[in-house]
């Protein structure tokens, strides 16, 4: 039986995809991501190629939204497993470690009900993001990293690990490579004048995802959740099939 104070792998599903999105580990050959695919995130990198995005819910209640011409590590995901009877809808009922490494291009994530406790990094070639409750959109290309806050707060380390940032709700945060490198932002702005749309709509998706998805817990274990899918509003709706009818 596992312990509460043991750290565990975390599961993830894939609440949707488009096109075939590259999933590869520690070197072995790659696959295509499946839709609705259970793993483990642990060492996996996930590339996606033009018009190809893809969505994951996490068992600690956090999403990711990876979009077209994207390559994405997700070097560790550990989460401490517990019992069901602390299972919640408003707030992590463990804590957990989530470090990524962003190569290049585009990532949404969701993680509203982080625990205190829990740490999410994101590493990037120039410095380094570390996220609290949040929800916020990540870009890193030729013009440096650009870092939108929708929701909570965050914080940007400089290569030097002694300068920082913090990136508060609504706040649009640029940093060009050469700006790291002398510890100083680029560019502040509103969220609303700086984020184009379609990272938005990648923000609304991603949040989307993690409430598309419960995780369970078995009565009398304790354990990492499995995912549960959540139905569709339309599905729940449909007219029920009786062994009988009235008559008048």
């Amino acid at each position: 039986m596992l312990h509460a104070y043991e750290m565990q792998n975390g599961l993830a599903i894939v609440t949707s995809r488009k096109g075939k999105v590259e999933l590869s580990e520690n070197g072995k050959t790659p696959a295509n991501a499946s839709l609705h695919q259970v793993m483990e995130l642990s060492s996996l990198k996930i590339v996606t190629d033009p018009n190809e995005r893809i969505f994951l819910a996490l068992s600690n209640g956090t999403a990711l939204g990876i979009d077209e011409n994207t390559e994405l590590v997700i070097e560790s995901f550990k989460q401490r497993p517990f019992p069901r009877a602390k299972e919640s809808y408003d707030y992590e009922a463990s804590n957990s470690e989530l470090v990524l490494s962003l190569e290049r291009g585009c990532l949404a994530v969701s993680a509203n009900y982080l625990s205190p406790l829990s740490k999410i990094n994101l590493r990037l070639p120039k410095g380094e993001v570390r996220l609290h409750s949040s929800s916020c959109h990540v870009k890193y290309d030729r013009n440096g990293v650009s870092l939108s806050v929708a929701e909570g707060n965050a914080t940007y380390h400089y290569p030097d690990h002694e300068k920082r940032e913090f990136i508060l709700k609504g706040e649009f945060v640029r940093i060009s490579d050469q700006s790291a490198l002398r510890s100083e932002r680029t560019e502040l702005s509103d969220i609303n004048t700086s984020l184009d749309a379609w990272s938005k709509k990648m923000l609304e998706a991603t949040n989307h995802a993690s409430r598309r998805v419960v995780f369970k817990v078995s009565d009398g274990s304790v354990a990492i959740p499995e995912p549960v899918l959540v139905a569709k509003p339309d599905a729940l709706s449909q007219p029920s099939q009786r062994p009988y009818q009235y008559l008048d």
